[in-house]
Protein backbone atom coordinates (compact mmCIF):
# COMPACT_ATOMS: atom_id res chain seq x y z
CA UNK A 1 0.00 0.00 0.00
CA UNK A 2 2.87 2.10 1.25
CA UNK A 3 4.98 1.55 -2.17
CA UNK A 4 1.30 2.62 -4.15
CA UNK A 5 0.93 5.41 -2.69
CA UNK A 6 4.75 6.26 -2.87
CA UNK A 7 4.12 5.51 -7.04
CA UNK A 8 1.36 7.46 -6.96
CA UNK A 9 3.45 11.22 -4.88
CA UNK A 10 6.39 10.41 -7.78
CA UNK A 11 4.37 10.21 -11.11
CA UNK A 12 2.12 13.44 -9.57
CA UNK A 13 4.90 15.19 -8.90
CA UNK A 14 6.99 14.19 -12.61
CA UNK A 15 3.76 15.59 -14.08
CA UNK A 16 3.64 18.99 -12.62
CA UNK A 17 7.36 19.17 -13.35
CA UNK A 18 6.57 18.32 -17.32
CA UNK A 19 3.56 20.82 -17.29
CA UNK A 20 5.78 23.52 -15.97
CA UNK A 21 8.67 23.04 -18.10
CA UNK A 22 5.92 23.08 -21.14
CA UNK A 23 4.77 26.49 -19.74
CA UNK A 24 7.81 27.76 -18.91
CA UNK A 25 9.68 29.85 -21.57
CA UNK A 26 12.62 29.13 -23.35
CA UNK A 27 14.38 32.27 -23.58
CA UNK A 28 16.08 31.98 -27.58
CA UNK A 29 19.02 34.08 -28.73
CA UNK A 30 17.70 37.46 -29.16
CA UNK A 31 16.85 38.13 -33.05
CA UNK A 32 18.92 40.65 -34.66
CA UNK A 33 17.53 44.45 -36.45
CA UNK A 34 19.15 44.63 -40.05
CA UNK A 35 21.61 47.51 -38.30
CA UNK A 36 22.51 45.24 -35.88
CA UNK A 37 23.50 41.97 -38.15
CA UNK A 38 25.00 44.71 -41.10
CA UNK A 39 27.41 45.87 -37.92
CA UNK A 40 28.01 42.20 -36.80
CA UNK A 41 29.54 41.29 -39.71
CA UNK A 42 31.87 44.29 -40.30
CA UNK A 43 30.02 46.91 -41.85
CA UNK A 44 30.82 50.70 -40.46
CA UNK A 45 28.07 52.47 -38.39
CA UNK A 46 29.13 55.42 -41.25
CA UNK A 47 27.95 53.12 -43.97
CA UNK A 48 25.30 51.97 -43.02
CA UNK A 49 23.85 55.30 -41.83
CA UNK A 50 24.51 56.11 -45.79
CA UNK A 51 22.58 52.79 -46.67
CA UNK A 52 19.20 53.11 -48.26
CA UNK A 53 16.79 50.79 -45.74
CA UNK A 54 15.53 48.53 -48.86
CA UNK A 55 19.49 48.07 -49.69
CA UNK A 56 20.02 46.72 -45.69
CA UNK A 57 16.95 44.71 -46.04
CA UNK A 58 18.05 42.77 -49.23
CA UNK A 59 21.49 42.14 -47.48
CA UNK A 60 19.53 41.23 -44.06
CA UNK A 61 17.45 38.40 -45.68
CA UNK A 62 20.11 37.40 -48.54
CA UNK A 63 23.73 37.52 -47.09
CA UNK A 64 25.54 34.41 -45.06
CA UNK A 65 25.70 34.87 -41.45
CA UNK A 66 29.39 34.30 -41.80
CA UNK A 67 29.64 37.23 -44.57
CA UNK A 68 32.38 39.54 -43.90
CA UNK A 69 32.05 43.20 -45.14
CA UNK A 70 34.79 44.32 -47.96
CA UNK A 71 34.10 47.68 -49.69
CA UNK A 72 30.59 49.99 -50.22
CA UNK A 73 31.58 52.60 -53.18
CA UNK A 74 29.90 55.39 -54.34
CA UNK A 75 31.87 57.00 -56.16
CA UNK A 76 33.55 55.75 -59.85
CA UNK A 77 37.24 55.68 -61.19
CA UNK A 78 37.59 55.94 -65.06
CA UNK A 79 40.75 54.15 -66.32
CA UNK A 80 42.96 55.99 -68.78
CA UNK A 81 42.25 54.16 -71.65
CA UNK A 82 38.34 53.53 -70.70
CA UNK A 83 37.28 56.98 -70.45
CA UNK A 84 34.74 56.84 -73.06
CA UNK A 85 34.09 52.96 -73.42
CA UNK A 86 30.81 53.61 -71.07
CA UNK A 87 29.61 56.29 -73.10
CA UNK A 88 28.25 55.10 -76.99
CA UNK A 89 28.00 57.88 -79.57
CA UNK A 90 24.87 59.71 -79.44
CA UNK A 91 23.83 58.51 -76.12
CA UNK A 92 23.42 61.76 -73.32
CA UNK A 93 24.47 61.11 -70.30
CA UNK A 94 22.28 60.62 -67.27
CA UNK A 95 23.79 63.72 -64.20
CA UNK A 96 24.80 62.42 -61.36
CA UNK A 97 22.94 64.85 -59.45
CA UNK A 98 19.60 63.19 -60.66
CA UNK A 99 21.19 59.34 -59.76
CA UNK A 100 23.32 57.63 -57.49
CA UNK A 101 24.93 54.21 -58.05
CA UNK A 102 26.34 52.27 -55.96
CA UNK A 103 27.94 49.00 -54.57
CA UNK A 104 28.85 46.93 -51.33
CA UNK A 105 30.26 43.67 -51.16
CA UNK A 106 30.95 40.77 -48.87
CA UNK A 107 33.49 38.21 -48.46
CA UNK A 108 31.81 34.47 -47.97
CA UNK A 109 33.86 31.46 -46.39
CA UNK A 110 31.89 28.54 -47.39
CA UNK A 111 32.82 24.84 -47.01
CA UNK A 112 32.73 24.75 -50.99
CA UNK A 113 34.92 28.02 -51.19
CA UNK A 114 35.46 31.73 -50.71
CA UNK A 115 32.62 33.38 -52.55
CA UNK A 116 32.30 37.42 -52.85
CA UNK A 117 28.61 38.72 -52.01
CA UNK A 118 28.41 41.78 -54.56
CA UNK A 119 25.19 44.47 -53.98
CA UNK A 120 24.77 47.16 -57.03
CA UNK A 121 22.22 49.61 -56.51
CA UNK A 122 20.48 52.57 -58.32
CA UNK A 123 18.47 55.45 -56.04
CA UNK A 124 16.89 58.01 -58.36
CA UNK A 125 16.86 61.38 -56.06
CA UNK A 126 14.08 63.27 -57.87
CA UNK A 127 10.40 61.96 -59.44
CA UNK A 128 10.62 59.21 -62.41
CA UNK A 129 9.35 56.78 -64.42
CA UNK A 130 11.44 53.82 -65.20
CA UNK A 131 9.38 51.66 -67.74
CA UNK A 132 12.00 50.34 -69.79
CA UNK A 133 15.04 51.23 -68.21
CA UNK A 134 17.70 48.70 -67.84
CA UNK A 135 20.54 48.35 -65.08
CA UNK A 136 23.13 46.05 -66.36
CA UNK A 137 26.48 44.96 -64.42
CA UNK A 138 29.19 43.52 -65.31
CA UNK A 139 32.54 41.95 -63.46
CA UNK A 140 36.47 42.29 -64.53
CA UNK A 141 38.41 39.15 -65.73
CA UNK A 142 38.89 36.47 -63.58
CA UNK A 143 35.74 36.22 -61.91
CA UNK A 144 32.63 33.92 -62.51
CA UNK A 145 29.10 34.68 -60.92
CA UNK A 146 27.45 31.63 -59.87
CA UNK A 147 23.91 30.96 -61.58
CA UNK A 148 20.71 31.29 -60.55
CA UNK A 149 22.44 33.76 -57.31
CA UNK A 150 21.11 36.91 -58.50
CA UNK A 151 17.53 39.02 -58.62
CA UNK A 152 16.88 42.97 -58.97
CA UNK A 153 14.25 44.13 -56.45
CA UNK A 154 12.91 47.61 -57.50
CA UNK A 155 10.70 50.10 -55.08
CA UNK A 156 8.55 52.98 -55.49
CA UNK A 157 7.89 55.35 -53.09
CA UNK A 158 5.56 59.26 -53.17
CA UNK A 159 6.92 62.10 -51.38
CA UNK A 160 5.86 61.49 -47.79
CA UNK A 161 7.78 57.82 -48.04
CA UNK A 162 5.11 55.66 -48.38
CA UNK A 163 5.94 52.66 -50.27
CA UNK A 164 3.30 52.42 -53.86
CA UNK A 165 5.18 49.76 -55.25
CA UNK A 166 7.43 46.55 -54.90
CA UNK A 167 8.49 43.81 -57.72
CA UNK A 168 11.37 41.23 -58.22
CA UNK A 169 13.09 41.45 -61.75
CA UNK A 170 14.49 38.70 -63.55
CA UNK A 171 18.05 39.03 -65.79
CA UNK A 172 17.28 39.57 -69.35
CA UNK A 173 20.67 38.87 -69.79
CA UNK A 174 23.26 36.44 -68.35
CA UNK A 175 26.61 35.19 -68.55
CA UNK A 176 29.20 34.50 -66.68
CA UNK A 177 30.47 38.26 -66.34
CA UNK A 178 27.28 39.34 -64.82
CA UNK A 179 23.70 40.38 -65.20
CA UNK A 180 21.06 42.88 -67.23
CA UNK A 181 17.67 43.56 -66.39
CA UNK A 182 15.32 45.71 -68.08
CA UNK A 183 12.28 47.31 -66.29
CA UNK A 184 8.48 45.69 -67.61
CA UNK A 185 6.56 49.10 -68.76
CA UNK A 186 4.51 47.54 -66.65
CA UNK A 187 6.31 48.03 -63.47
CA UNK A 188 7.79 51.79 -63.87
CA UNK A 189 4.97 53.85 -65.22
CA UNK A 190 3.95 54.93 -62.11
CA UNK A 191 5.61 58.49 -61.50
CA UNK A 192 7.73 58.29 -57.74
CA UNK A 193 10.86 58.01 -55.95
CA UNK A 194 12.51 54.70 -57.70
CA UNK A 195 15.34 52.70 -56.22
CA UNK A 196 16.54 49.47 -57.66
CA UNK A 197 18.76 47.22 -55.83
CA UNK A 198 20.31 44.04 -56.93
CA UNK A 199 22.71 41.33 -55.83
CA UNK A 200 25.14 38.17 -57.65
CA UNK A 201 27.46 35.62 -56.02
CA UNK A 202 30.70 35.52 -57.28
CA UNK A 203 33.74 33.24 -57.64
CA UNK A 204 37.64 34.32 -58.16
CA UNK A 205 39.63 32.46 -60.95
CA UNK A 206 42.20 33.82 -60.21
CA UNK A 207 44.43 35.37 -57.22
CA UNK A 208 45.62 38.12 -59.08
CA UNK A 209 42.05 38.96 -60.69
CA UNK A 210 40.48 43.26 -60.22
CA UNK A 211 38.34 43.36 -57.41
CA UNK A 212 36.18 45.74 -59.46
CA UNK A 213 32.74 45.65 -61.57
CA UNK A 214 30.86 48.13 -64.75
CA UNK A 215 27.74 49.46 -63.71
CA UNK A 216 25.48 50.81 -66.21
CA UNK A 217 21.82 52.56 -65.83
CA UNK A 218 20.11 53.28 -69.29
CA UNK A 219 17.09 55.53 -69.06
CA UNK A 220 14.27 55.48 -71.68
CA UNK A 221 13.22 58.96 -71.84
CA UNK A 222 10.25 58.24 -74.58
CA UNK A 223 7.21 59.33 -73.88
CA UNK A 224 4.75 58.17 -76.85
CA UNK A 225 6.10 54.45 -77.05
CA UNK A 226 9.06 52.60 -75.75
CA UNK A 227 12.50 52.46 -77.39
CA UNK A 228 13.87 48.99 -78.70
CA UNK A 229 16.82 48.21 -77.45
CA UNK A 230 18.99 45.68 -75.49
CA UNK A 231 21.80 45.70 -72.79
CA UNK A 232 24.80 42.82 -73.81
CA UNK A 233 26.97 41.57 -71.08
CA UNK A 234 30.87 41.15 -71.20
CA UNK A 235 33.70 41.50 -69.38
CA UNK A 236 33.99 44.87 -67.83
CA UNK A 237 31.71 45.97 -70.68
CA UNK A 238 27.79 47.14 -70.95
CA UNK A 239 27.13 47.44 -74.16
CA UNK A 240 23.56 48.92 -75.87
CA UNK A 241 22.37 47.83 -78.89
CA UNK A 242 20.43 51.11 -79.76
CA UNK A 243 22.37 54.92 -80.07
CA UNK A 244 18.72 56.64 -79.79
CA UNK A 245 19.52 59.93 -78.25
CA UNK A 246 16.65 59.37 -76.32
CA UNK A 247 18.44 57.13 -73.95
CA UNK A 248 20.44 58.90 -71.69
CA UNK A 249 23.03 56.77 -69.62
CA UNK A 250 24.57 56.43 -66.07
CA UNK A 251 27.98 54.39 -66.17
CA UNK A 252 30.35 53.95 -63.82
CA UNK A 253 33.01 51.71 -62.86
CA UNK A 254 33.72 50.47 -59.41
CA UNK A 255 36.20 48.87 -56.71
CA UNK A 256 34.98 46.36 -54.07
Amino acid sequence: MKTTINKKITSAIISISLLFSLTTPVHASPVLSEDEFLLSIGVPQSVIEQMPEKQKELIYTTADKNARYESYKKEEFIEENQQNSNLQPRLTELPAAEMTISVISFKEERDTGTYYAIYPSFVWHGLSKIQNDSFGMALYPNWEVIPQQNNLEVWNRNSNGDLLHHTSISATDANSAGYAYQIPSTVGSLQGYYEGHAYLHAIKKSDDATHAISLKYVDDTSWLSNISYGLSIGFMSISVSNGDDRLRVRAANHYF
